[in-house]
């Protein structure tokens, strides 16, 4: 069999508006505000969290988004981009050098013939 591994890193720029999106899209309330910061746990229940400068102490000042809404709304993004996903594949995100990354993981059953791998 062979391993495929895939990975697209996103900048912190294409990370919120790929949350935003997502969030859009899926009708998640956000607050009437601008995102000020996002934070990433890379720990067992990888999830972000995007900041929001609110006007009060009383409004939501944050909204977060699991693993698995955090790898649809990169999927999303993609797709809106255009840049072409493997479908059939374990998908996961994790920080690397400070940036978000999507990771595909694909095992490929290649057939091999006994006389041509004894050849």
């Amino acid at each position: 069999m062979a391993f495929e591994s895939r990975r697209l890193i996103f900048s912190q720029d294409e990370l919120i508006t790929a949350a935003l999106d997502f969030c859009h899209h899926d009708r998640i309330a956000l607050p009437d505000a601008e995102v000020e910061g996002v934070e990433f746990v890379s720990q067992a229940d990888p999830a972000l969290t995007l900041i929001f400068r609110v006007k009060g102490p009383m409004d939501i000042d944050q909204v977060t988004l699991s693993q698995a809404q955090l790898v649809n709304a990169l999927a999303l993004f993609c797709k809106r981009k255009e840049i072409p996903l493997p479908m059939s594949s374990e998908k996961q995100v994790h920080c690397e050098d400070g940036k978000i990354a999507l990771q595909f993981e694909m095992l490929h059953r290649i057939p091999c013939e006994k006389s041509a791998a004894l050849a």
